[in-house]
């Protein structure tokens, strides 16, 4: 549900309309392609569907859907996804056919629906819409991101009455998901019916969108709607818990697939679902009160630019280990929904590949090579890194035979080695090349993202690891599993990485754990250290993770 900002973006269209057909089937065949080759490299899985006027030219799943009797199950273009923020556009459409309908006015102030939450009495339905209403974004809450059980209407207002406004209405641009779910509660106030019976009555039966609902609950896989999964150290992939769709609701909770995604923007570019008038009132336009130059958020729209060329509207998604968009190009009469619900390599990166093949433009098809770096020449590289008159320090890690970075204020990531001195984190496009002295030591970096270049020098002070011993693998992968607590609003996933540990909270970033015994592991960074409980029999039974208080957390 969190937004994605994507930066796929790069390239759209000169003045000139094209009259003949943006695709053809070389452009079908390549992105197939590659496709095919980033899920057999397990970089990843997820489906795609390409229509251009009206007809669909592309529509193929790669990869999994779910996990049976220990075996994936493989997708297919039927597959339902959770789409995650996609919903807000069918949120906005709902809201405002109620407009339409004269049931409801943009102008209408939250208190006649919520007069509890903050600003109420200033905040219009049209600030909730284009995220100007100032109210906080719940989802920046941990407790959020990891709401796996039911969580009522009532409590969820409770919790939005408790935030303190990021800012007065009307003065900024600022996403926030609060805005959402305070919009599929108002269609229900409004209409007297749940959001998924006005989402069938108002969208899905209009379309013939069978497959798009708000489910009621945690994912059926014999329904053929997809889990989302992570491609773990054990080199295989593994389902992550949901988050309930109680949490998310209006704001991200629909399920579709992917086909249904591309009917549904086509038919509202069509205006099918809403006016001609208001289709162009819903539209991304620029503003004054927006954050940035451009005001890239309409009513529940996105400007997904390709460059200064091409642009299309749409939405981005982004819940459990979802990656979802779909952007309509009005200049082409073309869309394209993209799912990925397992990914390796960065969403973003795999967006750009597929527009530069369908705007022609260069790219370099991808290619994996493993390479192997020995841990004596990792551990010339770990250290701070900063620069002059930059408020960034970059830690660089090295756990035996792997590498972690981690920026000040930030969460770690794994490194994956492209060459001695070169590493890349394919998730957020990072790449981070080494400069080493005479002594084979690193003296610098430079770390490139999305483009921007940064050099940054190894501080003098470097970081000093805390002594580590070498546990026996036998030992380390007794400690491999899942733990939890009641009183933790997540599990923790213990994996054998190398010759080490990782600890990994659901939904958020792994972390390397180094051994200070042979039952004691420490992730220095946040000052995180856990220690493995074993029962009479040598079983692993539980552990004691400590960071700042200590909880107990038993093994499944």
């Amino acid at each position: 549900m969190k937004k994605t900002i994507l930066c796929i973006l790069l390239g759209l269209m000169t003045a000139a309309s094209y009259a003949q057909s943006r695709m053809n089937a070389q452009k079908i065949r390549v992105i197939d392609s590659l496709l095919s080759y980033l899920s057999a490299e397990n970089r990843f899985m997820g489906t795609i569907c390409i229509r251009e006027n009206n007809k669909t030219l592309l529509n193929k799943s790669y990869g999994a859907m779910g996990v049976k009797n220990g075996k994936l199950l493989p997708a297919n273009p039927q597959t339902k996804y959770r789409i995650g923020s996609i919903s807000k556009s069918y949120t906005a459409v709902m809201i405002l056919q109620l407009a339409e309908e004269k049931k409801l006015s943009l102008d209408d102030k939250l208190s006649r629906y919520f007069k509890e939450i903050p600003n109420a009495t200033k905040i219009s339905i049209r600030q909730l819409l284009n995220h100007q209403s100032g109210l906080y974004n719940f989802t920046n809450d941990l407790q959020w991101r990891s709401q796996f059980s039911l969580v009522s209407k009532k409590e969820m207002l409770a919790a939005f009455a408790k935030d303190k406004p990021d800012f007065e209405p009307g003065t900024k641009t600022a996403y926030s998901n609060t805005n959402y779910m305070l919009l599929g509660y108002i269609i229900e106030q409004v209409s007297g019916k749940s959001f998924n019976d006005n989402l069938q009555a108002r969208i899905s039966k209009q379309l013939n969108l069978k497959g798009t609902s708000l489910p009621k609950g945690s994912t059926d896989i014999l329904k053929n709607e997809a889990l989302s999964f992570d491609f773990g150290n054990d080199q295989q992939w593994e389902a992550i818990p949901e988050i309930h769709v109680s949490a998310s609701d209006g704001a991200g909770g629909i399920i579709a697939p992917a086909e249904e995604v591309s009917r549904f923007f086509e038919a509202l570019f069509q205006n099918k679902l809403l006016t001609a008038a208001t289709v162009k009132e819903m539209l991304p336009v620029q503003g004054k009160n927006s954050i940035t130059p451009i005001n890239s958020y309409g009513y529940g729209l996105e400007t997904l630019p390709f460059g200064n060329e091409h642009i299309a509207y749409g939405h981005s998604g982004h819940i459990d280990g979802f990656y979802t968009m779909c952007g309509y190009f009005p200049e082409d009469k073309l869309s394209i929904s993209f799912f990925d619900n397992g990914q390796v390599m960065g969403f973003n990166q795999i967006n750009i590949y597929l527009l530069s093949i369908i705007f022609d433009k260069a790219y370099t098809f991808p290619s994996f090579t493993k390479v192997n770096v020995s841990n004596n020449e990792l551990a010339g590289l770990a250290g701070h890194y900063g620069a002059k008159d930059l408020p960034l320090d970059v830690q660089v890690m090295a756990h035996g035979n792997q590498l972690w970075a981690q920026a000040s204020g930030q969460d770690s990531f794994r490194l994956s080695a492209m060459g001695k001195d070169k590493f890349e984190f394919q998730q957020a496009d990072i790449t981070m090349t080494f400069v080493r002295g005479a002594d084979d030591q690193a003296q610098s970096l430079s770390m490139v993202q999305d483009g921007e270049k940064l050099i940054l020098n190894r501080k003098s002070v470097e970081h000093k690891e805390a002594k580590t011993i070498k546990v026996d693998v036998a030992l380390l992968e007794s400690y491999e599993g899942i733990y939890s607590a009641a009183e933790l609003p997540m599990k923790l996933t213990i994996r054998k990485t190398g010759t080490g540990l990782s600890g990994q909270g659901t939904g958020q970033p792994e972390f390397p754990l180094a051994a200070m015994s042979d039952t004691e592991f420490q992730f220095e960074p946040i000052s995180l250290s856990v220690k493995f409980k074993k029962n009479s029999a040598g079983k692993t039974t539980g552990l004691m993770l400590t960071q700042g208080k200590t909880i107990e957390l038993t093994k499944e």
